[in-house]
């Protein structure tokens, strides 16, 4: 008897266990496809969201397209959100810095709701950056200097220093070269100094 009661107890305890309610999901789900400027579907392009509302700081958590340029982002907070894509490897260059952004308004835009999952979104690439290479060269020996440092601004935005981008180091021994990502169709302005 004892025996009997110890199991009925033990299963109404699992039985209430497996009937207690989950909590309700507080992100939403975001598929579709990456294409690029002639409307093919790009693969191994980088993924990624933004809130409108409250820009994320640092960056972004990204998903890569499949080989037909499919995307699946989960996890994506609820509210209005942008989405943008990119492809490094094939000059479609890393948008979320101010310096290299396409205009807001080309970035798709969509509401996301906790649980649900918004289907079909077609997201373009923006249009492929420039390469622009470094050489400085020594006024006196018109040898490359060792080490450089270099500071490009876009002129469009010419008072906000958020649009500008820095970097500089050792140029390549082979060329003497640094080379930087510039967005299309932009002025920029340059500021190079010697780290000697």
């Amino acid at each position: 008897m004892k025996l009997v009661a110890v199991l009925t107890l033990l299963l109404c305890s699992w039985s209430g266990a497996q009937q207690r309610p989950t909590s309700a999901p507080s992100t939403g789900t975001v598929q579709g496809t990456v294409i690029d400027r002639e409307g093919i579907p790009v693969a191994d392009a980088s993924v990624y969201y933004e809130l409108r509302d409250t820009p994320a700081p640092g960056h972004p958590r990204t998903v890569a397209t499949d080989k037909s340029g499919a995307f699946i982002l989960e996890g994506v907070a609820p509210g209005k959100v942008s989405l943008g894509a990119f492809k490094e490897s094939a000059s479609y260059n890393y948008s979320i810095f101010a310096f290299n952004a396409p205009p807001r308004t080309s970035m798709p835009q969509v509401e996301v709701k906790p649980g649900e999952t918004r289907r079909n979104l077609i997201v373009h690439l923006a249009p492929k950056a420039g390469l622009l290479r470094l050489r400085v060269l020594d006024a006196a020996t018109r040898q490359p200097l060792s080490q450089i440092r270099f500071q490009l601004c876009r002129a469009d935005h010419a008072d906000e220093i958020g649009y500008c981008v820095s970097g500089g180091g050792s140029p390549s021994a082979s060329d003497g070269d640094l080379s930087q990502f510039v967005p299309p169709s932009v002025l920029v302005s340059i500021k190079l100094s010697a780290l000697n």
